[in-house]
């Protein structure tokens, strides 16, 4: 096998494979089309709606969307980078940290205008604990939730809430199992709540977002399963199920399950409800293997009212206005929309405690197509605005019938119902490229040869997609395109 790697890529080897990108097309059905901005690719960036940030040479620098163009600049302090935790009404919560993922010493969160460049009063955590670093940052229309972690022996993590710019009240709690550093935790605010899970064996827990009191705590929620109660009761409903001899959130189930997603609220007809995501594994051999999802979903007292299982493991949530889009293994996706309840009697037309999932689209499946050559994916890019999402799923190819172009197959999904299509960006080239045969785009056998193009990087913003196009070689672009068309 080695040899034939090797003999191959000897093959391909050096040549005149020249991209026109500037010649590009995104192809959507029957409408081409072209880009509006075309460039090569600078430092990673970060976009939102009228600007995409970039670090250059020391500075954060707002290039302009729609031209490109700097609109202005801010000095950073010398090896210190930037990341960003939310926008909202344009201003941008961020800290600073050292290259190597080492702190900058500054236990706050800093507030930057996104219309200037101007840095407003940063919010600063009270009585910083030594190594305390900044997680997790909601903001609200008058409020500001900071989550904090302070490692250590006796580690713990802050919930701190900021009022127009003021501290309001700051608590601190024990983490009851194990800090596991680096997991992405979010805050949930739920009408007058505030909920999070700060770790994946904490607890749940919700908080009075006025004054921080302690409203509710859900232990264990990687322990909940549908129940039913037969003759003269008639009900369903989600309860905590645990060995005779284990103690809750201790035993053989806390070994092989966690905490993957969440927590997240959406507002229902009754008020609240509160979504997280736990993953099942059946032992230590298989764990990460056959590991199973299980959504959980709570209402405003922490009553847990369904759960529903996943055809796939979940890796991550995201908020939306009306339900959870989950990111599954293997490329799906699937939504969760707040269920009808599982209290009533079933005679009564009560739930039968089953999560309601709108939705559930599983990857698609790479197309058999003869071509000259396929090419890996280089990551699974996703891209969202609004209901509208943009994810990559494949590399790229040449076809027989059309050998003059280099395609990059991009899939557009409508997240209010899952349904997607695939969009096609058409890369003209110069040169010869040798056939490779007939490949399947999710398993190509010839990879990373010089004449190769993949994605490398999505963003969706303003309605103008950008899509960063990378090959072996040293030649790269960065194309945008204006999507009014496809309306």
């Amino acid at each position: 096998m080695f040899a034939i790697i090797s003999g191959l890529l000897a093959l391909f080897e050096g040549g005149d494979f020249a991209p026109r990108f500037g010649d590009a097309r995104l192809e959507a059905g029957a409408v081409q089309l072209s880009p509006v901005e075309i460039g090569a690719p600078g430092p990673e960036a970060a976009f939102f709606r009228e600007f995409a940030l970039r670090v250059e040479g020391g500075q954060l620098v707002a290039l302009r969307r729609g031209d490109g163009e700097p609109r202005w600049t801010l000095p950073l302090r010398e090896g210190l980078r930037p990341r960003y935790f939310v926008e909202r009404d344009g201003t941008l919560y961020l800290m600073l940290y050292a290259p190597g993922g080492t702190r900058s010493g500054e236990a706050r969160v800093r507030r930057l205008a996104l219309s200037n460049g101007q840095w407003l009063p940063p919010l600063g955590i009270p009585d910083p604990g030594s190594g305390e670093e900044v997680a997790a940052v909601l903001a609200a229309e008058r409020a500001v939730y900071v989550l904090s972690f302070l490692p250590g022996p006796a580690a713990e993590y802050r919930i701190t809430n900021f009022r127009d710019g003021s501290l309001a009240w700051s608590r601190r709690f024990p983490f009851r199992r194990r800090f596991v550093p680096g997991r992405p935790v979010p805050l949930a605010l739920a009408g007058d709540l505030l909920v999070v899970c700060a770790g994946p064996h904490e607890d749940l827990l919700a908080l009075a977002d006025q004054t921080g009191e302690e409203r509710w705590r859900r232990e264990a929620i990687w322990e909940l399963r549908r129940a039913f109660v037969g003759p003269s009761v008639w009900t369903y409903s989600v309860k905590r199920i645990v060995a005779a001899d284990d103690e809750p959130g201790r035993g053989r189930l806390a070994a092989l399950s966690h905490v993957v997603a969440g927590p997240f609220a959406v507002r229902a007809e009754d008020g609240f409800r509160v979504f997280a995501a736990v993953g099942l594994d059946r032992d230590e051999y298989s764990r990460g293997y056959l590991t199973e999802g299980l959504v959980l979903e709570f209402d405003e007292r922490g009553v847990p009212v369904s759960a529903v299982q996943t055809p796939r493991a979940v890796r991550t949530g995201l908020d939306m206005e009306s339900g959870i889009l989950w990111f599954l293994k293997g490329g799906a996706l699937a939504f969760s929309e707040p269920s009808s309840g599982a209290r009533e009697m079933i005679i009564f037309g009560g739930g039968d405690a089953v999560g309601r999932l709108a939705w559930y689209r599983d990857a698609p499946a790479g197309p058999r197509v003869q071509c000259r050559l396929a090419t890996m994916p280089a990551g699974e890019y996703f891209a969202r605005e609004g209901d509208t999402a943009f994810r990559v799923r494949f590399g790229g190819f040449v076809p027989d019938g059309e050998p003059g172009s280099f395609c990059l197959p991009l899939e557009r999904v409508d997240l209010r119902t899952g349904v997607a299509e695939t969009l096609l960006l058409s890369v003209p080239f110069g040169g010869h490229v040798p056939s490779a045969g007939e490949e399947e785009l999710s398993r190509p056998t010839v990879i990373g040869v010089p004449h190769g193009l993949w994605i490398a990087g999505l963003a969706f913003a303003g309605g103008r997609l950008t899509v960063t196009v990378a090959g072996k070689q040293p030649l790269a672009s960065e194309m945008t395109f204006d999507l009014q068309a496809l309306k």
